[in-house]
C-alpha cells in the first residue's frame, strides 16, 4: 500500500458563488484524490477527475514558510 499524501486540487478556470475553487484531499494517489473531491461537489459538479479542469500537485512539507490554503467569504 502507498503512503498517504496530501493533494491540492485547484481548478483551472475562476470559480462561482456555490462552487469550491480548491480542495486538499489526503490519498495515496492523485487518481485517488480526484475521485475523493468528486464526492461532495458543490454547484461545479464532478468535475475533480477532468485534467483540463483541475490541477493536481503533491503538497509537500518543504519549502518556504506560507499560507497553503485559506477560506475567505465575502459578503
Amino acid at each position: 500500500m502507498r503512503p498517504k499524501r496530501l493533494w491540492l486540487l485547484t481548478r483551472i478556470e475562476y470559480a462561482s458563488y456555490e462552487e469550491f475553487d480548491s480542495k486538499v484531499v489526503r490519498a495515496s494517489t492523485s487518481k485517488e484524490a480526484r475521485e475523493i473531491a468528486n464526492l461532495n461537489p458543490g454547484d461545479e459538479g464532478k468535475i475533480w477527475t477532468d485534467p483540463k479542469e483541475v490541477v493536481c500537485e503533491i503538497l509537500k512539507t518543504t519549502g518556504k514558510s506560507e499560507v497553503i490554503i485559506g477560506s475567505f467569504n465575502a459578503g
